[in-house]
């Protein structure tokens, strides 16, 4: 009889419990280099998680008022969106994914704008409480209809970035 009670004791005080972990669906974050060439600020939502695999999606802006040589010149406007999967482990994650940019320039009449396909590899180093991140991503771009005469154009730019963000 003592061992039922003790067994029934236990039982409860296990299902009495609260569940601690909070899924943070929501994300912002700041990069350096990446999809905004030379930085943007985004926005992420968590769209789906199982055991070791979460799906998300992005989307982001920048105002660049400096000049970029391999662009062109002045002023751009930039969009845009990507598409990830992050591999969970014990407290980082290994992420993947693949975005569009779009480039705008502000203060030229003459040039296109820029359409970017950016593939991305990269690392994301977690706080203890899982909270704030840092990472660091291989995004390489390729450069999507642009008509150039000079044979030096690389529609193939390797490329990368660092991040900061936080979870909300």
């Amino acid at each position: 009889m003592k061992k039922v009670i003790w067994f029934l004791l236990i039982a409860v005080n296990c299902f009495g419990q609260e569940d601690n972990f909070h899924l943070s669906k929501n994300e912002f974050n700041v990069e350096l280099l990446g999809s905004g060439i030379a930085y943007s600020l985004n926005y992420e939502r968590t769209f789906a998680q199982e055991e070791k695999i979460e799906m998300k999606g992005s989307f982001g802006a920048h105002f660049n008022p400096i000049e970029i040589k391999w662009i062109g010149t002045g002023k751009t406007l930039g969009l845009n969106a990507e598409a990830k999967i992050n591999w969970l482990l014990k407290r980082n994650s290994v992420e993947t994914g693949v975005g569009y940019s779009y480039i705008h320039f502000l203060d030229s009449k003459s040039s296109e704008p820029l359409n970017l396909i950016i593939s991305r590899l990269g690392y994301r180093f977690y706080n203890k409480r899982k909270v704030k991140y840092f990472g660091i991503s291989f995004t390489p771009i390729f450069v999507v209809g642009v008509k150039s005469e000079t044979a030096d154009f690389n529609r193939y730019i390797p490329y990368g970035a660092i991040r900061y963000g936080w979870k909300f």
